[in-house]
């Protein structure tokens, strides 16, 4: 098991007075790995025309800005990370309307042993809110269960977290 000390690490701008951090783990095949760093981005919609989408990565080091997954140029920095096995994350997003959060729309994994890539898992999470505002998302996310890979990986996560939403880009 992986042990170390993270500090929390905002990239968006965020409210004044929120301050975001995260704690949990990623469990691949009995081995966890803690996730201390938060990252926030947008990024557009792939469902909804002309809108964005919040999304929070969740990550066991800090990610650098040119493979924050906001768009295909940073998610190819970021799957170079994770095939050499330097970064391990859980994404969460959140879906948008007009200028309010309405759910969570999907959660992504991260980590060479569930996927050389981003893996994503559509209703295979729970997401217990504490707050759930314009201003700040604060909660829990796990999986339901532990889960199967398409490699027979067997994984779960947990985490608690809070984020300040930061105002989105201009449409």
């Amino acid at each position: 098991m992986r042990n170390a000390v993270f500090l929390c690490v905002v990239l968006a701008t965020a409210s004044a007075g929120a301050e975001d951090w995260v704690r949990g783990v990623v469990t691949v095949e009995g081995d966890s790995i803690a996730l201390g760093h938060v990252t926030t981005f947008y990024r557009e919609s792939a469902v909804w025309e002309d809108t964005w989408d919040l999304c929070a990565l969740f990550s066991d080091v800090q990610v650098p800005a040119e493979a924050i997954p906001s768009n295909d140029g940073g998610f190819a920095k970021c799957r170079e990370l994770i095939r050499a096995d330097e970064i391990h994350a859980l994404e969460v997003c959140f879906d948008m309307d007009e200028e309010d959060l309405v759910r969570v729309n999907d959660v992504k994994s991260y980590h060479p042993a569930i996927a050389m890539g981003r893996y994503t898992f559509q209703g295979q999470h729970v997401f217990e809110a504490k707050v759930f505002s314009s201003e700040v998302v604060e909660g829990k996310v796990s999986s339901k269960e532990p889960m199967l890979t398409s490699f027979d990986t067997e994984w779960s996560d947990e985490i608690e977290f809070s984020i300040a939403v930061p105002p989105p880009p201009e449409k």
